[in-house]
């Protein structure tokens, strides 16, 4: 997997996490406890991702 590729994958999860959060407030249906804690979830995944990125850069995987 390319450093491009594993760009991409956490693009594609972090537009997940915005897609899911749009149709809770929009929904009407879910606490505003339930909606920060996927804003929570979003941001500790994103870190997580930014981090490993981070890691290989400096390991010198890619």
């Amino acid at each position: 997997m390319s450093m491009e590729d594993i760009i991409a994958q956490m693009n594609v999860e972090d537009a997940a996490f915005h897609a899911t959060e749009q149709r809770l407030v929009e929904s009407g249906w879910s606490s505003e406890l339930e909606i920060e804690n996927i804003r929570r979830l979003r941001s500790d995944i994103r870190k997580i991702w930014e981090d490993r990125i981070s890691e290989a850069k400096v390991s010198g995987v890619f």
